[in-house]
């Protein structure tokens, strides 16, 4: 029974969910938007701590850490709207997909193997980062997608305990990357040195892989 707990924690907080829903379409609950907004922020919270004590539990219990990040971080949220903190507005989404991004990561540093736990981690920070540079103007955000995206591949590719078996990721991450830096190269005088560095780069290449497999 202890070690299924969580379940019986996750049915009471939707029992209570659906309750508060209920009372709220009949007009039950006075001071709706803050009482309501205030139980859910309890409720998210409650539940992400629940979750997370399961991991802390017990560490082959990696998954508990993604509803536990990612509730934590909803309550969070909905606290930051209630006390009305300063720019939240902007950087509430910005705090939330960072949230979930810091779910993934947390999967990957516990469970090494889990290469794959780096791919959704690496893009949600990278669309987290994307919704915080909303707010300047003069950011081409499909650049910092696609350079966000090359490096979450280059990453997979160079991790030291998977080097052999991840090389593919170097495409993605090749091809991400260059759709991120080309447009930028084509807005500036620099292009006329890409195929200069090119050419210098592949012969570098060449030297020293026919040295290092001498």
């Amino acid at each position: 029974m202890k070690s299924n707990y969580w379940r019986v924690v996750l049915g009471i907080v939707l029992i209570v969910m659906g309750v508060v829903a209920l009372f709220q379409m009949q007009g039950i609950l006075p001071m709706q938007g803050l009482l309501i907004g205030a139980l859910f922020a309890v409720l998210f919270a409650g539940g992400g701590v629940a979750f997370l004590s399961i991991f802390i539990q017990d560490r082959s219990k990696w998954w508990a850490l993604l509803p536990g990040i990612i509730f934590l971080g909803l309550g969070l949220l909905i606290t930051g709207n209630l006390l009305g903190i300063p720019f939240w507005g902007r950087i509430g989404g910005v705090f939330f997909l960072a949230s979930i991004s810091l779910a993934f990561w947390l999967v990957y540093l516990t469970q090494r193997e889990f290469w794959w736990a780096l791919i959704p981690a690496g893009i949600l920070l990278t669309l987290a980062l994307i919704a915080g540079l909303d707010n300047f103007s003069g950011i081409e955000k499909g650049n910092v997608l696609f350079l966000g995206i090359g490096a979450t591949f280059a990453l997979v590719a160079v991790l030291p305990a998977q080097r052999e078996k991840l090389r593919w990721a170097w495409i993605p991450a090749g091809i991400m990357g260059i759709m991120g830096i080309l447009p930028m190269l084509l807005a500036t005088s620099a292009i006329q040195y890409v195929w200069p560095v090119l050419i210098i780069l592949a012969g570098l290449f060449m030297i020293g892989r026919t040295l290092l497999h001498r």
